[in-house]
């Protein structure tokens, strides 16, 4: 990723460059497509925007927008317990929420959130959710059969590899999101990976520490860890759940633009 800036606007971009000679194989050329077509559909406050994408013979260039900050793993990483104020926990979860129900209204998974993969500008508490090469056209009903992203975000249904649903996935993994920079350790834990798959499809997520959060955001995490997806609250229902709804207003002004915007 290089910074550029644009010569007559002097607008300052982030340039993603891929070299064809690394694009030989047909995964690596499949998430370079999905990453391109996904974002190209896609413009929200909360996640990275695709200007533009210039193909030449030897690379292609993905123009892109400058995000400020680090990936929140990294900036929990600095902080003590490696847990997050509840106040700030909720401005940044509903951020979250705000762009994943907007991804999945335009009938988009991500199916790879992960800590990782959302940046924080450290002045503003702004967020962007970048890294879209697993992402895909999903629709609500629609039963997937790719594996992929990251053991300890992934649902029940994908770590028994049976057909998923993509969005209610995405949500999963936003609840391990929250429940980390919440509570400071993972809701689901085991010495190998057969332990931790055992316990994600139980549902049954570590307890809270009675010193954190309340009631609310209790029931909250019940909701997002359904074993069953159909069951599982969806991101547009997340907006309205009375622990998020505290934060309204914190986040409000993350609102969702239009392509006009450009």
């Amino acid at each position: 990723m290089r910074r550029a800036q644009h010569k007559v606007t002097k607008h300052i971009v982030a340039i993603k460059t891929y070299d064809k000679k690394n694009l030989q194989d047909k995964e690596t050329q499949m998430a370079v497509h999905r990453e391109i077509n996904t974002l190209s559909d896609l413009w929200h406050p909360n996640i990275m925007k695709l200007h533009e994408v210039v193909d030449q013979r030897t690379h292609v260039h993905l123009v892109m927008e400058l995000c400020q900050g680090m990936s929140i793993y990294h900036h929990i990483k600095k902080v003590p317990n490696q847990r997050l104020d509840e106040s700030l926990c909720k401005f940044i979860f509903r951020q979250l929420i705000k762009g994943m129900a907007y991804m999945h209204s335009k009938g988009y998974a991500h199916r790879d959130l992960k800590l990782d993969n959302i940046l924080m500008d450290p002045s503003t508490k702004q967020i962007k959710i970048i890294d879209f090469g697993f992402s895909l056209k999903a629709g609500k009903d629609d039963r997937l059969n790719v594996y992929c992203g990251t053991p300890h975000y992934m649902d029940p249904d994908l770590v028994r590899k049976v057909p998923y649903n993509g969005p209610a996935a995405d949500v999963w993994a936003c609840g391990i999101i929250l429940y980390i920079i919440l509570v400071g350790k993972l809701p689901f834990f085991g010495e190998f990976e057969a332990d931790l798959f055992r316990k994600i499809q139980s549902g049954k997520f570590t307890a809270i520490p009675a010193e954190i959060g309340g009631q609310s955001v209790r029931h909250m995490f019940k909701q997002i860890f359904e074993v069953d997806p159909a069951r599982r609250v969806t991101a547009e229902q997340l907006l309205q759940h009375s622990w998020l709804a505290e934060a309204k207003g914190e986040a409000d002004e993350c609102k969702s633009g239009s392509k006009s915007d450009r």
